[in-house]
C-alpha cells in the first residue's frame, strides 16, 4: 500500500486535501490527543488514526481497527482516507476483500482528485481489471494523476502518448511526460528519452544526448539502461567505441537478470571481446539467455546449442552447475532497449 508519513513522538505529516499539514505531537500524550480528535470527528485525525494502527505508530497494530478509522474518514469524504481503504478491501486488510467496494471508494476518492486512487483505476481500465478494459478511460485517469505530480503516472502518459493508445500519437507530448517523469526521478522515464534522441522521434537524433540519458538511468539500476550503455560502448555511439566498458556494462545487467545483456556477454566471452576468451561462461550466459527466450523464438536457443558443439563433457556439466546456480526470482521487462 502507498503509505502516508507519520510518526508520533516528533512531527505529523497528513494528507489534507492533496497537501501535506505538519502538525507538532509528542509521545502518549500525543496520541491521546490524535484519539480525542478523532473520536470528536474531525476527519484528518480519523484518517492519523487509521495510519497509527495499520502501522503500529504509539499503538498495537491493528488492520481492522485500522480499516474502521480510514472509513469514518472515508464517509465524510477524507479523499486520501477514501483510497486507503479502495486498498484494504482490494487486498483484504482489516476487511473482507471485495473487488466492488475497493472499486467504489477508489472512484470516489480520485473524483474527489486523490491521484494515487486516479493512476489505480488507470492501472484498473488498462488491464480491465474489475472494470472494462478500456484505453481511453485508462489514458483519462493517467493524465489527471499526471497533472498531480504522479510520478508513474506521468511515464504513463508519456508511453500512451508514444503509442497512440487512448490518446492519439504525440511524439512531442510524449517527450514532455518523458521529460517530467525522468526529472521527477524515474529511470524508466530516462531510458524512454535516450530512445527518443536515439531515434530522432520528436527531437533531433542526438547520440550524446542520448547517452546522457541512459547513464542516468543505469546509476539509478535499471537494467534496461544498462543494457543500453553498453551498446552505445559497443557501437560507439555518443561516446568512443570500447569494448571493455560494454562488457562491463553488459555483466551489470546480466547480473540482473536481463536477456538480451546475457546474450551479447555471452557472446563476448565466446569472441574474447572486452573480456578474456572464455568457453564455459560464454556457455553459461548464452544459456541463461536461452532459457528466457520468448516463444517461437529460437534465435538464442540455437546459438547456445550451435556453441556446445564444440565444448568437451567436462565443460558441459561446468556449464551445467553454473547454471544451476545461478537463480534470479524474476528478470526484468526488456521495453526501451536499444537494438
Amino acid at each position: 500500500m502507498h503509505r502516508r508519513s507519520i510518526g508520533i513522538g516528533f512531527m505529523l505529516v497528513l494528507t489534507l486535501g492533496g497537501r501535506s499539514a505538519p502538525i507538532e505531537a509528542g509521545g502518549q500524550q500525543g496520541i491521546a490527543d490524535v484519539r480525542t480528535r478523532a473520536e470528536q470527528g474531525q476527519a484528518t485525525w480519523q484518517f492519523a488514526l487509521g495510519y497509527m494502527y495499520a502501522e503500529g505508530e504509539g499503538v498495537a497494530k491493528d488492520a481492522v481497527e485500522a480499516a474502521r478509522w480510514y472509513r469514518r474518514a472515508a464517509e465524510q469524504g477524507h479523499a486520501a482516507a477514501q483510497s486507503t481503504l479502495g486498498e484494504m478491501y482490494d487486498h483484504g486488510l482489516g476487511v473482507p476483500q471485495d473487488e466492488a467496494e475497493a472499486l467504489r471508494w477508489y472512484r470516489s476518492a480520485a473524483e474527489r482528485g486523490n491521484a494515487i486512487a486516479q493512476y489505480t483505476l488507470g492501472v484498473r481500465h488498462a488491464r480491465g481489471d474489475g472494470v472494462p478494459r478500456d484505453d481511453e478511460a485508462a489514458a483519462g485517469w493517467f493524465l489527471r494523476a499526471a497533472e498531480q505530480g504522479h510520478t508513474d503516472a506521468q511515464l504513463e502518459a508519456a508511453v500512451r502518448y508514444d503509442q497512440g493508445r487512448g490518446v492519439a500519437r504525440d511524439p512531442a507530448t510524449a517527450l514532455q511526460w518523458f521529460r517530467r517523469a525522468g526529472n521527477a526521478g524515474s529511470p524508466e522515464a530516462k531510458v524512454g528519452i535516450g530512445v527518443r534522441f536515439i531515434e530522432g522521434d520528436g527531437v533531433p537524433q542526438d547520440f550524446v544526448e542520448a547517452m546522457r540519458w541512459f547513464d542516468r538511468a543505469a546509476n539509478q539500476g535499471s537494467a534496461t539502461a544498462m543494457y543500453n550503455v553498453g551498446v552505445m560502448y559497443d557501437q560507439g555511439r555518443g561516446v568512443p567505441r570500447d569494448d571493455a566498458e560494454a562488457a562491463r556494462w553488459f555483466r551489470a545487467a546480466a547480473d540482473e537478470g536481463y536477456a538480451a545483456a546475457q546474450f551479447r556477454l555471452g557472446r563476448a566471452y565466446a569472441s574474447g571481446r572486452g573480456v578474456p576468451q572464455d568457453d564455459v561462461l560464454a556457455h553459461v550466459w548464452l544459456s541463461l539467455a536461452a532459457l528466457q527466450a520468448a516463444a517461437g523464438d529460437d534465435g538464442w536457443v540455437a546459438a547456445r546449442d550451435e556453441f556446445a558443439k564444440a565444448l568437451t563433457v567436462e565443460q558441459l556439466a561446468e556449464t551445467a552447475r553454473l547454471v544451476r546456480a545461478w537463480v534470479k526470482p524474476e528478470a526484468p521487462r526488456v521495453e526501451g532497449a536499444t537494438p
